[in-house]
């Protein structure tokens, strides 16, 4: 099934039968069972990122953040994911989608955009985006699939 999928996102009638009407539909609910690892996902990202980030120097440091903050965003588009019945991996619409019904937590989504797309070497800006935005996304995801 995860093949089908993925082929009939991308795919396009280029030479010969076209293959799409044979392709069973996509379910959004068998994408969004995916993302049933979310809780426990999040917090292994939180603390890869804490070990990482100890002794990085400053590139490393960058590297991490912008590292973090792309999961976090993608980890957003997954908790509407089943709501919006839109997927993206694009940064931006994953923002915007998770902004639409997590209002109270657009400022944090925001802040990671940013450093997910211009990364700083300070460590200390990071960490109450990690932890606050990490709980969150975690207790949001344990809600909205169940405890993993």
């Amino acid at each position: 099934m995860k093949l089908l999928t993925s082929l009939k996102k991308p795919i396009s009638n280029i030479y010969g039968a076209d293959l799409i009407p044979r392709i069973p539909p996509v379910k959004f609910e068998t994408v969004v069972a995916a993302f049933q690892f979310q809780p426990e996902y999040i917090s292994r990202i939180v603390s890869q990122f804490h070990e990482g980030v100890k002794d990085a120097e400053p590139e490393g440091i960058e590297a991490l953040g912008r590292w973090i903050c792309k999961r976090f965003l993608r980890a957003g588009m997954g908790l509407v994911l089943s709501r919006v019945k839109v997927f993206t991996r694009d940064l931006y619409y994953c923002y915007e989608e998770f902004a639409k019904f997590y209002p109270q937590q657009d400022a944090a989504m925001w802040q990671a955009l940013e450093f997910a797309i211009n990364p700083t070497a300070n460590v200390e800006e990071y960490l109450p985006l990690v932890k606050e935005l990490g709980d969150f996304l975690a207790q949001e995801a344990d809600a909205v699939f169940g405890a993993a």
